[in-house]
């Protein structure tokens, strides 16, 4: 996250068991949230950001998530993509 935004800062949320992202031109804007066999990388403002590559998942009003599975998963240039996307917007 921070390779591709070098302005976020991290912070870690105990109780949320994640790692926060965010940066001054948006505030909060992503989340690493590991779990027993993935890894959540959510969006908090998901639901309204362009997803061609389609790696978004989740069905609520607001809160997006790209997960991680296996190293397949990780694709990389869409990521930083949505990563971009999600403070520009």
């Amino acid at each position: 996250v921070r390779e591709t935004i070098p302005t976020a800062t991290e912070t870690a949320y105990p109780v949320w068991r994640g790692i926060g992202y965010r940066a001054p031109e948006c505030g909060y804007f992503c989340g690493i949230f590991p779990q027993r066999d993935h890894v959540k990388l959510g969006f908090e403002h998901g639901a309204s950001l362009s997803d061609p590559d389609g790696l978004l998942e989740g069905s609520g009003k607001q809160v997006r998530y790209v997960i991680v599975r296996t190293g397949k998963d990780v694709r990389k240039r869409a990521i930083k993509k949505l990563l971009v996307t999600a403070v520009i917007r």
